[in-house]
């Protein structure tokens, strides 16, 4: 398979830049080069769809996009040529029949499979959808093979906490851009590693090393992230955001000293990181400092002044003061 980029960013395919007469053939030598081989039969009369982002690192390839109906076969051939990495599906749309081990497994909208890329399998989707791929060298797995190998081609639930803490994480991951540094690649897979074995593991031991490993790494991840998307919310606190996410305070707290700082720091720093990007906007000199800081989730003017302070050593007036 083709090597990831130098700067591991994301690589994207739009079958919709080629002809029509032409999508089919170019999105199966792109799907063989970065992911799997297949061969693709569209379905209908409507010109193939493909849209999809894929990230390559050493041991691990993850994408997602919208595709078009069609029938994925790969047989015996396909296999004599692969490796026996495994493939996680999970389905983001409308209805996903996988075939595998002779087993047909109808995945809807958020279900997801694990696969062997070393034993033939089939890819049915009767109308355009979306999905996710995840990608994985087996060796990344060793520790929890039993538990691997008694799973493959059977059905994982939309339902499992586990599944959507593992998108949550390839969420993101996928908002950084690049990823130069190899350690932190390699921090990655594991982490990734831990949380596919989560999946499936009833055994104990192997549970909680996974979870202690890499399962709060990725749920602090996920949190942090929706952090991010919320923070303005004025009504936000400790409190409403561990019922967000189904766990106490105190734990949600926990999660945030494993990096040495505490959800009210996490969320007053992104308030107050996006308070000086509206001040030093000179489009927006009409805006008062009363209304940035309520649009940022402050409160209160005076808290917003001294929390300010505390950040930058100098007021909210100041920067308007110094700007041209």
């Amino acid at each position: 398979m083709d090597v990831a980029p130098k700067n591991f960013g994301q690589l994207r395919f739009a079958a919709a830049q080629l002809d029509a007469k032409d999508r089919i053939a170019g999105w199966r030598e792109v799907l063989g080069r970065k992911l799997l081989r297949v061969d693709v039969d569209a379905l209908g009369s409507n010109p193939f769809r493909a849209d999809v982002r894929l990230r390559i690192f050493e041991n691990l390839r993850f994408g997602s996009g919208e595709l078009g109906a069609s029938v994925n076969r790969r047989s015996q051939r396909h296999v004599a040529h692969d490796n026996d990495d495994l493939l996680v599906i999970v389905n983001l749309s409308h209805v996903l029949i996988v075939n595998q081990r002779g087993r047909d497994l109808v995945l809807r909208p958020g279900d997801a499979c694990l696969i062997s890329c070393s034993e033939p399998a089939s890819y049915v989707r009767k109308s355009d959808g979306s999905l996710r791929c995840v990608r994985i060298s087996r060796a990344l797995l060793s520790h929890s093979r039993p538990c691997i190998d008694d799973n493959l081609a059977r059905l994982i639930p939309r339902e499992s906490q586990r599944l959507r803490l593992l998108m949550s994480y390839l969420d993101a991951i996928d908002r950084e851009p690049t990823y130069i540094e190899k350690s932190v690649r390699g921090m990655i897979e594991t982490h990734v590693a831990d949380l596919i074995a989560l999946l499936f593991s009833t055994d104990g031991e192997v549970a909680e090393h996974a979870s202690q490993r890499s399962g709060r790494v990725a749920q602090l991840c996920a949190i942090k992230d929706d952090l991010a998307r919320s923070f303005t919310l004025r009504s936000l606190s400790l409190e409403t955001f561990a019922r967000r996410h189904n766990m106490s305070a105190r734990n949600l707290q926990r999660l945030f000293e494993l990096e040495g700082t505490s959800f009210t720091h996490q969320m007053l720093s992104l308030r107050v990181e996006k308070a000086f990007n509206l001040l030093s906007d000179p489009r927006l000199s009409d805006r008062s400092v009363g209304a940035i800081a309520s649009e940022c989730g402050f409160g209160d003017v005076s808290h917003f002044n001294h929390v300010f302070k505390r950040s930058y050593g100098f007021t909210p007036s100041h920067i308007r003061s110094k700007r041209p």
